[in-house]
């Protein structure tokens, strides 16, 4: 993650010319500036302003000469040529030299020697390209490199003729980087000395390094020779994330002093945020710097390249600084860097042309360089694409004239003169990704960092959105007022996490790090909130609406169904103003101060007994709506069934993998009916039994989360005679210091119980060994039982320590286990990472009682499923492959306990992490087991809510003769629907009350 002194970096005004987070549209050559009728944005304004006078047209960047391919699969020499990522030309020869970056796998590593010109016309044509030579390079033992050993990506020629290769290591065999030099015949001479902050490090430490396929891409050797830049394509993994929709990255562009290897100094890049998210979801998503070209001095020309899978590639060149900017060799993770440090300034980039508008299709370009003098006195400058081998895909060479001591920066394209409408379009994502438009429309809200603008006419098509947002990043434009009409000219982008998450379609007039990009042009005050929102809800006139339901998409997102499907509904209305009616909290105010609601008269399914929506198979309830306060601030502590008495009115935004109506204000609250339930305790003749998730518990939390569960055990559950705990921490908490033990933990908690009038408990688990059982680093989370000595009796036997499994065997006195307490099934692959579940046999009812097996599991956590908002429908659940094997093992473990004895108490309880109708679960029936939660009401059937569906995620499962005794089961609902503060954990306890024998 980023520090704050990181995110300020990319957000705070004259922190370098870091233009543009999708500078993706400049234009190319020649032409016309737009803002006619458009002056920046200004308080006060005119009303109406007068027409612009026309631009004289600006000089072109670069001339374009011609684009050639080379077939795919050709060869030469035995070799396939291929995989060019980088080019140079020898001005004592007359040659240019284009290196492979094939690994060895095709042929030897290896460079090709060509042959460019022009043709009689001045154009490039496909005559002007041959390939006239190949020469393997050679390790420091003089043998051909081995398969695997090398990614040769950059390529520089020296003054007398010697070769400069770079490679970006293989990151995932554990090859670093290197910078050499090589003699003209390919021998190996001598090795440049990399920072190792560029490595991968020791195996086991945090990781760090150039990511994979991200290294020494951009090579380049200033003129006169005394300096070389390399520079990594992407960011090193401790200076951040890589770039994604809407934010940008920095990678790293080292100096080194050409005659001694060694490294000067050390500069960031700033690369440009994704364009648009891949199609399919979690293709390949990325930008990078891929070239480097030394003009002199500190002034050097950057290749910069974004693809996108399913979309394209963008193809960017800039002219850059390094003047002013910081050397940040000192620094080794920019990740790290204090909240309070300043942040370093980037080199400065100034876009100079922007290969979309050739208007020819792109490919993965990684090589650029400077050719011979033409006859008019300007350069020749070639860009070449790597293939990666691929058949069918051709190498592509991309000529241009120009003179690199008079590039000019490139002037803004033309915006493309659009209505809101257009740019949102019938999709999840902007059919203008990338290019500058020009619209109108009518302010409606103001945010730190951009507003929305709604156009008050609209297109008439229910399927497309009329507002959007302007994303503004600190870039300088005045903040207007609601109400305002403005004329904005921005770029259309998504803004998101990208992968499998839906993103928000917004319009960028500024830059992250504060640059202008764009243009806002007051064309009336102060006009009213025009026009009034869309109203959601019953009873709220004839333009109302309710999402439809129950899917959140049933076409995998083929087609766009704003009538049929949860997810395009929403999105049809991104960007605009909207009224809830009389909307009903069915999500509680979360520690991030948002609630969940739904608008009066829009619920399709069943209600909780608190008033929240059950989540079924098939009805993940799309009709639901996050609340935020982005503008109105946090919203009030509310629980489920609390409602507001007016329409709440907000925009609605996108963030988060979930649409989010960012409210304008909270109205006046309604409190509901939800009280916090209690369990009445165990009756003569029974004892109960409990499962209670406490979130995380350490030693370390305040006495009020102690006394909190305390109350919730003794008064709201009636003190059960057993209870079977989940997320225990140790003692230290999230303290990563080798600490594994929960005695103080568990200790707390006991004494908290004694002092709240509850029993005497006694605690029993096993410590995990350090950081093997998943969770947070450091918090050693594991379950535990409490149970009451003067009702049940722990039978111990054996000392089972963490990785010891339990098993069963018939003992004198019948079956029994092995171990007790022990761990089932401990060293299986299921549970790495993960918390083992406990074991442990007990004897309930005196001399003539029986024994019961109890285990306490807590399955794999859902984290890494898709949202149910995603781009990818119906969502994948990956993590349920582990529960499922997970559930099988608990499972068999079970059955064997019936296959011995089938009259045996089997106990199996815990946070299941799972729902009753999925795999998991099903598998603990199949083993004979009868899950207790399928036999209460429907109303009660929940144990947690997760973004406004309540669910059963915690489940108490008996065996057939344990089913026989018992006598009521409930759920204590005093948790699930309460805000945070007014709970004791986020689950809802189980309790089952049993007949003793």
């Amino acid at each position: 993650m980023r520090t704050a002194a990181l995110r300020r970096l990319a957000a705070k005004p004259g922190t370098g010319k870091f233009t543009c987070p999708l500078r993706l549209c400049l234009r190319l050559a020649v032409c016309t500036l737009l803002l006619a009728s458009c002056t920046p944005y200004r308080t006060p304004a005119p009303e109406v302003l007068p027409p612009a006078l026309p631009a004289a047209p600006p000089a072109p960047t670069l001339d374009f000469l011609g684009a050639v391919h080379l077939p795919s699969g050709s060869d030469h020499a035995g070799t396939r040529v291929g995989g060019l990522s980088a080019l140079a030309w020898e001005a004592r020869t007359g040659e240019w030299l284009a290196l492979s970056d094939d690994r060895s796998e095709h042929a030897p590593a290896r460079l090709y020697t060509l042959s460019i010109g022009l043709g009689d016309d001045g154009r490039f044509g496909d005559d002007d390209v041959a390939v006239t030579g190949v020469t393997t390079l050679t390790d420091a033992d003089g043998r051909p490199y081995a398969v695997g050993t090398v990614d040769p990506e950059g390529l520089a020629v020296t003054a007398g003729g010697t070769l400069l290769v770079s490679s970006e290591g293989i990151h995932d065999l554990g090859r670093p980087p290197f910078v050499q030099e090589h003699g003209r015949d390919g021998a190996h001479r001598r090795a440049f000395a990399v920072p190792e902050r560029f490595h991968q490090g020791p195996a086991g430490a945090a990781p760090r390094g150039v990511r994979n396929n991200q290294g020494f891409e951009a090579l380049s050797l200033a003129p006169g020779g005394g300096t070389l830049w390399a520079g990594a394509e992407g960011p090193l993994v401790q200076d951040g994330d890589e770039p994604g929709l809407g934010v940008g990255a920095f990678a790293r562009i080292v100096r080194f002093d050409a005659v001694s290897g060694r490294p000067l100094a050390e500069h960031l890049y700033p690369l440009d945020p994704l364009p648009v998210g891949s199609w399919p979801p979690e293709g390949l998503e990325i930008n990078g710097l891929v070239e480097l070209l030394a003009l002199g001095g500190d002034d050097l020309l950057a290749l910069e390249r974004a693809y996108v899978a399913g979309r394209g590639t963008w193809l960017r060149v800039y002219r850059v600084s390094v003047a002013g900017a910081d050397d940040v060799s000192g620094i080794d993770a920019l990740a790290e860097l204090p909240d309070d440090a300043p942040p370093p300034r980037p080199v400065e980039k100034h876009l100079v042309a922007d290969l979309a508008n050739l208007g020819l299709p792109l490919f993965n370009t990684e090589a650029m360089a400077l050719g011979p003098e033409l006859p008019d006195g300007r350069r020749l400058l070639v860009l070449v694409s790597d293939d990666n081998f691929t058949p069918l895909v051709p190498t592509q060479l991309l000529a241009f004239a120009v003179d690199p001591a008079a590039l000019p920066t490139a002037p803004p394209p033309r915006a493309i003169p659009s209505t809101i409408a257009e740019v949102q379009g019938a999709a999840h994502t902007t059919p203008l990704a990338g290019r500058r438009v020009v619209v109108e429309g009518t302010v409606t809200a103001v945010a730190r960092d951009g507003f929305w603008l709604q156009d008050p006419r609209g297109d008439g098509d229910p399927a497309t959105s009329e507002g959007v947002f302007v994303a503004t990043w600190g870039s300088g434009v005045a903040a207007p007022a609601p109400g305002d009409h403005l004329r904005v000219t921005g770029r259309a982008m998504e803004r998101g996490r990208g992968g499998a998450a839906l993103s928000l379609t917004s319009l960028a007039v500024g830059t992250p790090s504060g640059e202008p990009d764009g243009a806002v042009a007051l064309v009336a005050a102060g006009e009213g909130l025009v026009p009034g929102p869309v109203r959601l809800g019953a009873g709220t006139g004839t333009d109302t609406a309710c999402p439809p339901g129950p899917a959140i998409d049933d076409d995998r997102l083929r087609r766009f169904e704003p009538f049929s499907d949860g997810a395009d509904f929403w999105e049809s209305l991104e960007g605009m103003r909207l009224s809830l009616a009389a909307p009903t909290v069915v999500g509680p105010t979360s520690r991030f101060g948002e609630i969940v609601l739904v608008a009066e008269g829009c619920v399709s399914a069943p209600r909780t007994v608190h008033g929240g929506l059950l989540l079924r198979p098939g009805d993940d309830n799309p009709e639901r709506l996050v609340a935020a306060g982005r503008l109105a601030g946090r919203a009030p502590s509310l629980a489920v069934g609390d409602r507001f008495a007016t329409p709440l009115v907000g925009v609605l935004d996108f963030d988060f993998d979930d649409y989010r109506l960012q409210a304008e204000a909270w109205p006046e609250v309604v409190r509901g009916a939800a009280r916090p339930q209690r369990v009445a305790p165990a009756a003569a003749g029974a004892f109960a039994a409990a499962t209670f998730n406490v979130e995380n518990l350490s030693a370390r939390d305040g006495d009020r989360k102690f006394a909190s569960l305390a109350e919730s055990l003794v008064d709201g559950l009636g003190s059960p005679a057993l209870v079977a705990l989940q997320e225990v921490q140790d003692d230290s908490g999230g303290a990563d210091d080798g600490t594994v033990a929960a005695d103080a933990t568990l200790a707390r908690l006991v004494a908290a119980v004694e002092a709240a009038g509850g029993p005497r408990y006694e605690a029993v688990e096993i410590a995990p060994e350090n950081n093997l059982d998943g969770g947070r680093p450091g918090g050693n989370i594991r379950t535990a039982f409490l149970y009451d000595p003067a009702v049940v009796e722990l039978v111990r036997r054996g000392a089972g320590g963490p990785q010891d499994g339990v098993a069963v065997e018939r003992g004198p006195d019948g079956v029994r286990l092995t171990l007790s307490p022990g761990r089932v099934a401990p060293n299986a692959a299921a549970w790495e990472r993960s918390r083992k579940p406990l074991a442990a046999e007990f004897h309930v009812g005196g001399a003539a009682g029986r024994t019961l097996f109890a285990v306490n599991l807590h399955l794999g956590s859902k984290g890494g499923d898709d949202a149910l908002f995603a781009a990818v429908q119906p969502p994948r659940r990956p993590t349920e492959v582990k529960r499922n094997e997970q559930a099988r093992l608990v499972a068999d473990f079970a059955a064997g306990l019936l296959a011995a004895d089938p009259e045996a108490w089997v106990l199996v309880l815990g946070d299941l992490n799972e729902f009753p109708f999925r795999p998991p679960v099903q598998r603990f029936r199949e083993a004979g087991l009868v899950d207790l939660m399928d036999g209460l009401p429907v109303a009660e059937r929940y144990t947690y809510v997760y973004e406004g569906n309540a669910q059963v995620l915690d489940h108490v499962l008996v065996s057939a003769a344990l089913a026989d005794a018992v006598v009521g089961t409930e759920v204590a609902h005093r948790n699930a629907d309460f805000p945070v503060g007014e709970r004791s954990s986020d689950h809802d306890p189980v309790v089952v009350g049993f007949r003793l024998p």
